[in-house]
């Protein structure tokens, strides 16, 4: 009697076992690590930007990407514990549904951290996360907020078919390598862009020929430079032009 419970039950452990079928591995549910967190101080400020993830970490489509979570720990509190959790603080939590704290543009997010402290170095870590609650690997991004650069000489000349802008350097801090001028535009009453509409890699003169007889641009022009890996843009200096009236 108990040799055949013995077989009955090996005989339901191996039915119970085929009905569950392979095993899933962890990857095929996760999103795939996002590769292009970067991180800009531009005027006071830093700005974070990520592309939304499209891919699972297995190379599957990701169809239910719920949101973010973007952690950070202060450096200049020393080395510290970077894989021990008492040393990351929760900076922000982005839901896609109802996103709050951050800007898109298109398949890409932004966020100002209003927070960060000159002369402090910042290490930042954010997790892609599923409505499952799949979380991603943490992409990681460090940067150290400086004083803000200077604005650089700004004019404008306007045409009756374009507005020409030229973008002068100013003097920089020891360091800093000066990479061009980026260029920011808007019609009068918007708000300023979160990129730039043109970029002059040696300053000098940029030929606005995209505009609408009768309107009012607003044009911002920074500095940009790079020092110790890390990208600047400096305080904008601003201008507004529109198409000069045919004679």
């Amino acid at each position: 009697m108990i040799r055949f419970a013995a077989v009955v039950l090996m005989l339901f452990c191996l039915t119970a076992c085929g009905r569950k079928g392979a095993l899933i591995a962890p990857e095929a549910l996760v999103p795939a690590k996002i590769k292009d967190f970067t991180v800009v101080q531009k005027g006071e400020e830093l700005q974070l930007s990520w592309s939304l993830p499209k891919r699972l970490e297995s190379g599957g489509k990701l169809t239910d990407l719920a949101g973010f979570k973007l952690l950070a720990r202060e450096m200049s509190l020393g080395a510290g514990c970077p894989d021990c959790p008492e040393s990351w603080r929760l900076l922000k939590q982005f839901d896609l549904e109802y996103l709050k704290g951050a800007t898109s543009l298109g398949d890409r997010l932004f966020y100002r951290d209003l927070e960060a402290k000159q002369g402090i170095g910042y290490h930042y870590r954010l997790i892609a996360f599923t409505k499952g609650a799949a979380e991603s690997a943490p992409a990681e991004a460090r940067f150290t907020k400086q004083p803000p650069l200077p604005a650089p000489v700004l004019k404008t000349t306007a045409t009756t078919s374009s507005v020409t802008l030229e973008c002068s350097a100013v003097a920089l801090p020891a360091g800093y390598l000066p990479t061009g001028c980026a260029i920011y535009r808007a019609k009068q009453g918007e708000s300023a862009p979160l990129t730039p509409y043109a970029r002059l890699a040696n300053f000098g003169k940029y030929e606005d020929t995209l505009l609408e007889p009768g309107v009012t641009y607003l044009y911002q022009a920074t500095q940009t430079a790079t020092v110790n890996g890390y990208s600047f843009e400096g305080v904008p200096a601003t201008a507004s032009a529109k198409l000069a009236e045919p004679d």
